[in-house]
């Protein structure tokens, strides 16, 4: 594996391990999405580099991701729908001065974040 992926999947981890301690530790749900979404924009940011793409936005990156791997098929659309709705919520979390996450919203983006990282290096070791 290229050391710019191996890169980009510590900090994946990372920050997935910030965001569940920020979740069950800190009960600071906003800062959790936040990390939590980062984890994936992380790791999709791996997965873009097997097809040659980097991006520097968040909406560059999901339009790439879309492109190179759910329209091709090389994974399930659900997996769009996670990185989305997680930026979504990151972006509430982040900007909106009256939003509230509560532990809801952010086990729901924490437990997505899971699933997709899974998923990603699933498909990054068999590239």
């Amino acid at each position: 594996m290229n050391d710019l992926i191996s890169l980009l999947l510590e900090k994946t981890d990372k920050a997935l391990e910030d965001a569940q301690y920020l979740y069950f530790e800190r009960k600071s749900y906003e800062a959790a999405i936040s990390r939590a979404y980062y984890a994936m924009f992380y790791a999709a940011e791996a997965a873009l580099l097997t097809r040659g793409e980097t991006t520097v936005t968040h909406k560059g990156l999901s339009v790439l991701f879309s492109k190179h791997f759910i329209k091709d098929g090389f994974l399930e659309p659900e997996y769009g729908r996670m990185l989305s709705n997680a930026f979504r919520q990151r972006q509430l979390s982040d900007y909106e001065i009256r939003y509230e996450a509560n532990e809801q919203d952010a086990n729901q983006v924490i437990t997505n974040a899971e699933t997709f990282i899974r998923r990603i290096k699933s498909f990054l070791s068999e590239v």
